[in-house]
């Protein structure tokens, strides 16, 4: 595929009514694999052409969403170049935090969120710096993972949580490869953490997770999906990739 991981994303449609009109909300998800903050630039050996930025632009139109997760992006200039001016964008606090305020890139990936600007007056948006577990990598250096970003807002009375979180990869199962421990620690203690953040929402609420799982959560046996969800939640839950 010419692309590779460039037109890798999901859509979910919600719909809901209020009072007598139908209402439909677009949610999508968008690994799109190191995404520099223009042509040209690399970003952890990754650089990409004019063409591939107007490609990418194509897909968010056919797309359609309201709210979009992103996935490793290297700054804001980036997932603007993406999604144009209709969407207000919010990155996770790493970045934001970063002394280039994220208005640039310096060789690492983010998770964000995006909604389309009509969508403002509508939703918050929320921090989950639970995520960002300490991590050391091949080099011996110690930084926190990706934490998560959300927004809230209300879908036909319901109130609605969406956070959009990257999970560590490497541990795609239970079934632990040589040299990947560490990996598989680091995801796992991101799950309890994500967990926890969803037990903590107000009684009543909702919540739609999306983003990149980096985990076969659909297989049953799997430890994530049985010890860390099935066992926790009551009431109607479903999990996918």
């Amino acid at each position: 595929m010419k692309y590779g991981r460039f037109a890798a994303a999901a859509s979910v449609a919600v719909f809901f009514s209020q009072a007598a009109i139908a209402d439909e909300l677009r949610i999508a998800s968008w690994n799109i694999a190191n995404l520099a903050s223009g042509p040209g630039v690399d970003l952890r050996g990754q650089t990409r052409t004019q063409d591939d930025y107007d490609y990418l632009r194509n897909q968010v139109r056919i797309l359609g969403a309201d709210i979009i997760a992103l996935q490793e992006i290297g700054s804001l200039p980036g997932a603007r170049a993406v999604l144009g001016d209709g969407y207000e964008i919010t990155f996770e606090t790493r970045c934001t935090a970063h002394e280039t305020r994220c208005l640039s890139d310096h060789d690492d990936i983010y998770t964000a969120i995006a909604y389309r600007k009509g969508l403002a007056g509508r939703v918050e948006i929320f921090q989950i710096d639970s995520l960002g577990i300490d991590h050391a990598d091949e080099c011996g250096v110690t930084r926190p993972v990706r934490g998560g970003v959300c927004v809230k807002l209300d879908i036909g009375w319901q109130m609605t949580w969406i956070p959009s979180v990257h999970m560590k990869a490497s541990c795609k199962d239970d079934i632990i490869e040589e040299g990947a421990e560490d990996d598989c620690r680091t995801q796992r203690a991101q799950y309890e953490e994500l967990a926890k953040w969803i037990k903590s929402r107000p009684e009543g609420e909702a919540v739609i997770v999306t983003g990149d799982m980096n985990r076969t959560l659909l297989k049953p046996p799997d430890s994530v999906r049985k010890e860390i969800f099935l066992d926790q939640f009551s009431g109607v839950l479903s999990l996918g990739t």
